[in-house]
């Protein structure tokens, strides 16, 4: 499953371990 976690400018999923930020313009950052 994954978490979705709306903060700021930025939404935050998690899955299977891998963590990314989505920017509300669309790039996405993999964060680890």
């Amino acid at each position: 499953g994954a978490q979705v976690q709306i903060e700021g400018a930025y939404v935050r999923e998690w899955a299977d371990g891998v963590q990314l930020n989505i920017s509300r313009d669309g790039s996405i950052e993999q964060v680890s």
